[in-house]
Order: C-alpha cells, then sequence, then structure tokens
C-alpha cells in the first residue's frame, strides 16, 4: 500500500499570525477572568447575601447553557 506523502506546509502570513495570536489572547483572557471569579467565590457570595452552594449552581448552570449561547 503507497504511503501519504503530506504536502509541505506554507508559512503563515503576517495577517493569518495576528489573527491567531488575537484569538488565543481572548481565549486566555477570558479563561482569566473566569478563573479569577472562582478565586474570590466567598467574597461575592457574601456580597450578595448568597449561599456558596448557590453560588457553584449558578456558575455551573453557566458554563451548561454556554455552549447554547454560543449556537444561538
Amino acid at each position: 500500500m503507497p504511503e501519504a506523502v503530506a504536502a509541505p506546509r506554507e508559512k503563515l502570513t503576517s495577517d493569518q499570525r495576528n489573527s491567531f495570536a488575537a484569538a488565543y489572547l481572548g481565549w486566555a483572557m477570558d479563561a482569566f477572568d473566569y478563573f479569577l471569579v472562582v478565586l474570590i467565590y466567598a467574597d461575592i457570595a457574601k456580597d450578595f447575601g448568597v449561599s456558596l452552594e448557590r453560588m457553584a449552581f449558578i456558575t455551573t448552570m453557566t458554563l451548561v447553557m454556554r455552549p447554547v449561547g454560543a449556537f444561538i
């Protein structure tokens, strides 16, 4: 059976590199923002007068609904 020969990869253009960097940094900042919220859960719960269990539920529902929002 003959082996498939992969086509040589072309170098990315500067626009492609910049687009990739912007998308990656946007994703990283979004993840970092969410990470920070988790670190200060207790303070947020105290400020809003809700239990940590309720905060965990709200966060879970937020994560569950993200794909729905992305689809819409």
